[in-house]
């Protein structure tokens, strides 16, 4: 009696995702470039998990001319924010070649009345301007606009502890502050989904006690 090896990497429900199974969203998006290669650059994003692609597009000129050119319906076009309607932005999506296309545009006006309301407004470095703010955990992820080589940039917070203290002073901090734990920065607004992402995934670990 002979045995059968079965070789682990044939289980399609288990194995990790490979690049080979993205290939049908990089056959998708050649065949965007070879059709609309004119277009504004998009930030590129391709999911490992499915088939899908992620086309951010840095303001809502630049997706009502990808809208044209794909012959989306108007319709079709939604309006998104984020959790304290603060970062909004238009999202709409087809199908090329079998493939899920999603497409976002960003820049679109935030009411100034929003962001001057927001507690968070007290956290943004001197002059920024607040883009949105979400709550990750018993964390704050904050967006915001300002002069400089990174002109966005997001910043991630948590609540203070006891054992915390103004860096200036050495004084404890009161309760119901926030300390911040993570920041990075970004060229084009439609960096801004990316970096908020980041930002919220490493309030998670902290939560977790997995970081700092």
């Amino acid at each position: 009696m002979t045995s059968q090896i079965t070789d682990p990497t044939t289980d399609q429900d288990d194995r990790e995702p490979r690049l080979s199974d993205q290939l049908p969203a990089f056959e998708a998006l050649s065949e965007l470039t070879r059709m609309i290669g004119h277009l504004p650059a998009p930030y590129v994003v391709v999911h490992a998990s499915r088939p899908s692609i992620g086309l951010q597009l840095n303001s809502p000129s630049n997706l009502e001319a990808w809208r044209t050119a794909l012959q989306i319906p108007t319709d079709s076009v939604t309006v998104k924010s984020s959790v304290a309607a603060g970062l909004v932005w238009l999202q709409t999506s087809t199908v090329v070649r079998g493939v899920q296309v999603n497409l976002t545009g960003h820049g679109v006006a935030l009411d100034p009345a929003i962001a001057e309301a927001s507690p968070a407004a007290s956290l943004l470095p001197t002059g920024a301007n607040l883009l949105s703010v979400s709550k990750v955990e018993h964390g704050l992820v904050v967006a915001y606009e300002a002069d400089g080589d990174l002109p966005y940039g997001v910043d991630a917070f948590r609540p203070a502890t006891e054992h915390d203290t103004d860096p200036k002073t050495g004084d404890a901090l009161a309760p119901g502050s926030m300390v911040l734990v993570d920041g990075a920065g970004g060229m084009l607004r439609y960096d801004i989904p990316r970096l908020i992402q980041t930002a919220a995934g490493y309030l998670a670990q902290v939560a977790a006690g997995g970081a700092a």
